[in-house]
This record gives C-alpha cells, sequence and structure tokens, in this order.
C-alpha cells in the first residue's frame, strides 16, 4: 500500500514536530523503470504512455458571445479538474455569476495601473514635474531605510552603498541623477510604502495614507519610465522595470495576463540591454557591474518562469538563449565600484543576504528547464527515465540545500527569526511544486498502469506537502502567529500553488474512492487527505472577494469536497451492508 503520510511527505507534521523527506526513487525502482523502457514497447512497457501524455493539448477557449479566445495550457489548476462532471456543470451554469464576480475583483486601481503601463493611458509628466513630485528628503530617507531593511529579496538587485551614494549625491544637486534613477527612485519608495500597509505598522505621518501615496509613486515610476522613454534603455532601465512589476504583482491577489506583458517588456528590454549575456565575456563592463547584471538577470528569470508556469504558458526565456553565470554567495561590502575583482562566493554554510536568492534561483531555473523538455508542443518527447533522472535531481538539490535554509517544523525554528521560516517555507513550496508539475501528467495513467505508480504517488505525496504548508501558514499568519509579520511577502504566486495542490488532490480521491480491495490509500490516509481539502476550502473562501483564482478555487473545492463525502457515505453504507446483511435486509 503506498503512502500519503507526513512520513512520506517533505513537510514535518505540526502534531509530531518531526522533520521529512519526500519519497524517493531508490535504485532498485530506478532500475525497474529502465528495464520496462528497455524490453517493451507495448501498452505496458513502451513510450505510448509517455507520448500520449505529452501531447496533451490544454484548452482554447472561443467565447462566440464576446469573442474572446484564450488557451490553458493542461497544467494549469483549472484544467485538473475539468472532466468531472459537477465541476463543468457549475462554470457553465454559472457563468453570468462568475462574469459579475470577476467585474467586482477587476474595478481596482491596480488593475488599471496595467493598462496605464502598456499603453501610456496615464497624463504624460514633464521631467521637471516628476522631480517637483518626490517628497522631502527627510521622508525620502525614512522610506529608502525601509526598503533596504526590508529582507525583500528584490532589494538585492541594488548594491546599498552605491545607491546610497548616488542618492547623496542627488541631495547635493538633484539635476547629477538623470531622469531615469528618478525612476528607480521612485519604484523602491513604492515599495516601501507598501510593505507599511501590509505589515500594518503605518507611521503617524502617513496613518490610512499608505496605499494612496503607493499608488501615487507607482504612477510617477510609470511616467519616469514613459518620459525617460524605456524603448531606449539605458543603466536603470531594467531595475526600474523589474521593482514596478514587483510593486504590481505585491499589491494584488491574482495575477492577470495585462502584468504578464509587462514581463514579456522587462524581458525585451534586459536581453536588449544584454543582461541575458554573461558580462565576464565583455571587457567594457566592470566587475562590479557584472555582478549586479546577474543578480537582475536571476530575478527576471525567476519571474519569467514562475509567471510563465502560473499563466500555462511558454517561458519567455529559453535557457539555449542566455550564458549569464548565477551570482556569488558574498555580502555587499564584499565588492563595490571600484572592484577590480570580484571576490570568490563564501560557502553555501555562510548566510548572507544572496543565499536565499540563490537557493530559490536554483530550483526555479530547474523548474523552468522541466517545462522545457517535458512539456514541449513539438520535437522528442522527454521519456520516463528522463522524469526520473529529473526526480532524483530534484530531491538532490533538497538534500544538499544551504543548511540553514533546509526546511523543519516550527518546534525546531524556536529560535530563529520570521523571515527566514518564510523562506524556508518558500523553497520547500517551490520544491514540491517542481514535484506536482513532473509527475502530475502520468497520475491518470498511473490508474491502469503500474509502471507510473511512483509518479502518482510523488504527485499526490507533494500536493499534500503544499496543502499542509497552506494551512500552517495560515494559522501562523494571524495576530500572534510566527509570521504575521512577514506574511504580506506571500504573493499571488506562491498561493496558486496551493490551488494546485488542492485540486490534484481532489482529482485523485475522487477516482480511488476506497472500501475495495484495490483502493490505493488507506482510509486513514483518505480521511487525511479529505480533511486538508476542508482546511484549504475554508482559505479560499476567506479571500474570495477579492480574488478571483480564490473564488473559483472555493467553489471548486466545495463541490469536491460535497462529491468525496458523499462517495464515503455510498462506501461506509456498502461496508456496513456487507458486514451486517440482516440489517440490511430489514431497512
Amino acid at each position: 500500500m503506498t503512502s500519503v503520510s507526513s512520513s512520506a511527505t517533505a513537510v514535518a507534521s505540526e502534531r509530531s514536530g518531526s522533520t521529512s523527506t519526500s519519497t524517493a526513487v531508490d535504485d532498485g525502482e530506478m532500475e525497474k523503470i529502465k528495464e520496462e523502457e528497455e524490453d517493451g514497447d507495448g501498452e505496458e512497457g513502451g513510450e505510448s504512455d509517455v507520448d500520449a501524455v505529452a501531447n496533451s493539448f490544454g484548452v482554447l477557449k472561443v467565447d462566440a458571445e464576446t469573442e474572446k479566445t484564450m488557451y490553458i495550457g493542461d497544467s494549469h489548476w483549472h484544467l485538473v479538474l475539468a472532466d468531472i462532471a459537477e465541476v463543468r456543470n457549475y462554470f457553465t451554469n454559472h457563468k453570468r455569476e462568475l462574469d459579475n464576480q470577476y467585474k467586482k475583483v477587476n474595478e481596482t486601481s491596480a488593475a488599471r495601473w496595467i493598462a496605464d503601463f502598456i499603453f501610456q493611458g496615464l497624463a504624460p509628466a514633464t521631467e521637471a514635474e516628476l522631480r517637483a513630485g518626490l517628497p522631502p528628503r527627510a521622508k525620502i530617507e525614512k522610506l529608502i531605510a525601509r526598503f533596504f531593511n526590508s529582507l525583500d529579496p528584490f532589494v538585492q538587485m541594488l548594491h546599498h552603498k552605491t545607491f546610497h551614494e548616488r542618492l547623496e549625491a542627488f541631495f547635493a544637486d538633484p539635476k547629477s541623477q538623470s531622469l531615469a534613477w528618478i525612476g528607480l527612485l521612485y519604484a523602491t519608495l513604492t515599495l516601501a510604502m507598501l510593505s507599511y500597509s501590509k505589515v500594518g505598522d503605518e507611521p503617524p505621518e502617513w496613518k490610512g495614507r499608505t496605499n494612496e501615496l503607493a499608488a501615487e509613486y507607482r504612477g510617477r515610476t510609470v511616467q519616469s519610465l514613459a518620459t525617460s522613454d524605456y524603448t531606449r534603455p539605458n543603466v536603470y532601465t531594467v531595475e526600474t522595470l523589474v521593482l514596478y512589476v514587483h510593486a504590481e504583482y505585491s499589491s494584488r491577489l491574482d495575477v492577470d495576463f495585462g502584468l504578464y506583458l509587462v514581463v514579456g517588456t522587462v524581458v525585451q528590454v534586459a536581453m536588449r540591454m544584454g543582461y541575458h549575456r554573461d558580462a565576464s565575456q565583455f571587457t567594457s563592463v566592470s566587475p562590479y557591474e557584472a555582478e549586479m547584471r546577474r543578480r537582475v538577470w536571476l530575478i527576471i528569470r525567476q519571474i519569467d518562469i514562475i509567471f510563465s508556469a502560473q499563466l500555462t504558458l511558454p517561458n519567455l526565456i529559453k535557457s539555449c538563449d542566455c550564458d549569464t553565470q548565477l551570482p556569488r554567495n558574498i555580502f555587499n561590502d564584499d565588492f563595490s565600484t571600484s572592484s577590480t575583482s570580484i571576490p570568490p562566493a563564501r560557502p553555501p554554510t555562510e548566510a548572507t543576504p544572496m543565499s536565499s536568492i540563490l537557493a530559490e534561483g536554483r530550483l526555479v531555473l530547474m523548474l523552468g528547464a522541466i517545462i522545457e523538455e517535458t512539456q514541449s508542443v513539438s520535437g522528442p518527447h522527454a521519456s520516463y527515465d528522463t522524469i526520473m533522472k529529473w526526480d532524483a535531481r530534484i530531491r538532490a538539490a533538497r538534500m544538499t540545500m544551504e543548511p540553514h535554509l533546509r526546511f523543519r517544523s516550527l518546534e525546531d525554528s524556536a529560535l530563529d527569526p520570521s523571515s527566514l521560516i518564510l523562506q524556508r517555507f518558500y523553497i520547500e513550496v517551490l520544491h514540491q511544486k517542481t514535484i506536482c508539475v513532473l509527475h502530475r501528467r502520468f497520475i491518470a495513467r498511473a490508474r491502469t498502469n503500474p509502471r507510473y505508480t511512483y509518479s502518482r504517488r510523488a504527485s499526490v505525496d507533494a500536493a499534500m506537502a503544499l496543502l499542509r504548508i497552506q494551512a500552517t501558514l495560515h494559522r501562523e499568519a494571524q495576530p500572534g502567529g510566527r509570521i504575521s509579520e512577514v506574511m504580506w511577502r506571500l504573493t499571488a504566486l506562491q498561493k496558486h500553488d496551493f490551488l494546485l495542490g488542492a485540486m490534484i488532490v481532489s482529482l485523485d480521491l475522487n477516482h480511488d474512492r476506497g472500501g475495495g480491495a484495490h483502493t490505493f490509500w488507506t482510509a486513514e490516509q483518505r480521511a487525511d487527505m479529505l480533511s486538508s481539502l476542508e482546511t484549504a476550502m475554508a482559505i479560499w473562501e476567506g479571500d474570495q472577494a477579492a480574488s478571483m483564482d480564490s473564488y473559483k478555487g472555493a467553489k471548486v473545492l466545495k463541490i469536491m469536497v460535497d462529491k468525496l463525502k458523499a462517495q464515503q457515505n455510498e462506501v461506509n453504507q456498502e461496508v456496513d451492508e456487507a458486514m451486517h446483511p440482516a440489517h440490511s435486509m430489514r431497512r
């Protein structure tokens, strides 16, 4: 019997407080898979099933009434349950209700900023107006200090010493800094102001106005980019664009296609400026500039892969088109604009502000490579042996993670700062999501072909791990919780992964009704899975008024939980009748 218990997942059980590891393929199982691939070419042993999985189409939605067309890849959480009649009927019968809810959620200033950026819908501003719109020096200094002390990984795109030197030069002579740098300044002010409203520690002078001021500075950022002509980028353009995107998705519970278009602009501008090529090959770029460009490019790669995966669209950046190296695990104080060389990376055991960025970056790049290789529309399809090799790499990456970033239970993190705890959770979410993405397509095949049993077990285990993480984060984000003051850093990009986990568990339970001789999960495992789905449903219901994904997720989970409970009642009744036939006859 296979396992979906906490001992088989990467998430420690909060009840036991023990740390555990994900399902791992052993040498015997890998050898068995290789033998099956070498020996057979039929339904049981060959690649026909793999080809069928690789040829999955997704959905092209064409609405004749609105004349809108939308493609959704088959890895999107919307499509995981597309074959469930009750789910399909709900979306068919409640189209008007869904449209009305979408309009309610979409009527926000955040949604309008995207259109303003893409089509330059904001009223143009002159350079003089943009310079005059900055707050007084004391307030700028307060906000900049807030930005650099926020522990936001995006802060590492800017070298604090260099930025402060330019800030001092600006205060001494405002015209000494270009309009592009003014745009960068506005972007940092935006993020600092947003953090006040999200954390809930607004200072008296901005009490009740931080969202309004953040929106103002965000608009000024867009105007600065437009007035300085970001289509002819200079040294600060890419950083400003990236921080603008960060401010946008930090301000919303859903990620929409408009923001993805801005990500495309970021990628195109960055490639135009050569960020995709490692600067060490070009003598015109200083060692300092080369290292900072590596940091920026790594963040751009992560944004591209995560956004593309969420929308189930191909990555904008292909690995074969870039050779920029990873940045080094060093402190900002280890190098400066005058450095003639960059010092060697500090050992992984030494924590620096770059440690978590590098750990997350390696995982996201691995996710991107997996998507490129296993979900290509044309070209050779990855064999199941390749899938299992990727599985081994993912698990090896987790085992070799920097010691201070390895996942552990809250009980084992009692003395750790909340920011470090959240970093560990985020890295663990990435790990479990990657396992889900790698194996999910083989779950259905595993129900009829034991060759793919490992994929079914691995994917559902990872999905359950995601649901446990979601429950823990939700509980600890409440007032007085361990991560309540840093939970604002969790964005719609991470929350989407929890929906994927819920859909995977729901679908597998629906196909494994229990009670029979060939049931895949034990009664205890099924109860744990159903309980996790109920918890997830309650969490999504709490956010559904402000998030379309939460609204849809809550509705779908309600349908599935009710359906699964009804199935369980039927099974219980059948078992009862089998055990007490006389009692059944009297009824």
